[in-house]
């Protein structure tokens, strides 16, 4: 089989600046493989853009299509179809850096208001403690210790 140079990408994960390579290939900083983009300096800045996006997006049609809905079907389209992309993204924001992780709180919070009606005046944290939704950085934490107990007991049954 040939190699197909118009099809092939160079990408150099360095800290430093690195030297050109010596193929004829076309170098970049960040490319797709698998659907996950992977930048040069191995930040996920640009995935989790996306994926906020993307719950922005989907939070945006469950506002349209469910303004009239009950509280518990709101809430359950929201945990059905937002929330795991939110908690994907907080995960993936928590190996980078927190500075994003404020603005996937700002979505759940549009979220709890638009759940809650804004007919009842209450905060975001008091309208999270009625509708029983963790904060993500609870759930994220829970993740990793149910993660690190499936480690362990996998080992210990080796």
């Amino acid at each position: 089989m040939p190699f197909n140079t118009d099809k092939c990408e160079v990408i150099t994960f360095s800290k430093g600046p690195t030297a050109a390579p010596q193929y004829s290939l076309e170098c970049v900083d960040q490319t797709a493989n698998l659907g996950i983009e992977i930048q040069s300096n191995l930040k996920f800045d640009k995935r989790i853009t996306s994926k906020i996006k993307s719950a922005s997006k989907f939070l945006g049609c469950i506002k349209y299509s469910l303004h009239e809905a009950s509280e518990r079907g709101k809430l359950l389209a929201y945990t059905r179809l937002c929330q795991p992309i939110l908690e994907y993204a907080n995960t993936l924001c928590y190996l980078s850096d927190n500075t994003t992780s404020d603005i996937i709180e700002h979505v759940k919070s549009q979220a709890v208001h638009f759940i809650k009606n804004n007919k009842v005046r209450c905060g975001v944290t008091e309208g999270q403690a009625q509708l029983e939704l963790k904060p993500l950085k609870d759930r994220r934490k829970s993740h990793r210790l149910s993660l690190l107990m499936r480690i362990l007991s996998d080992e210990t049954r080796h």
